[in-house]
């Protein structure tokens, strides 16, 4: 039996949270996520990659009050295109 698409997010966001690593379709292919303030999280990543750590991985966030805890500063230059782009 198939699970329901709220199961599948459900079991995925519990991955997240013990510091696991999901997988999940996009338009072109499968992209990797973890939680972006776990370190081990993100050194799992790292390592299912095979990343080099200076290579910088894509991290989204949902809200702009998020930044401050993956960036030190924001260029004055991005707040426009922040506020006028962000979903």
């Amino acid at each position: 039996m198939k699970n329901s698409p709220d199961q599948d997010l459900a079991r995925a966001a519990d991955i997240l949270r013990r510091g696991g690593v999901v997988a999940f379709p996009t338009e072109t292919s499968y992209g990797l996520a973890v939680d972006p303030f776990n370190p081990a999280a993100v050194d799992k990543l790292f390592a299912v990659k095979a990343r080099p750590r200076q290579k910088p991985v894509l991290t989204l966030i949902d809200h702009p009050r998020s930044l401050p805890r993956l960036a030190a500063a924001t260029p004055p230059c991005f707040q426009n295109v922040m506020a006028r782009f962000w979903p």
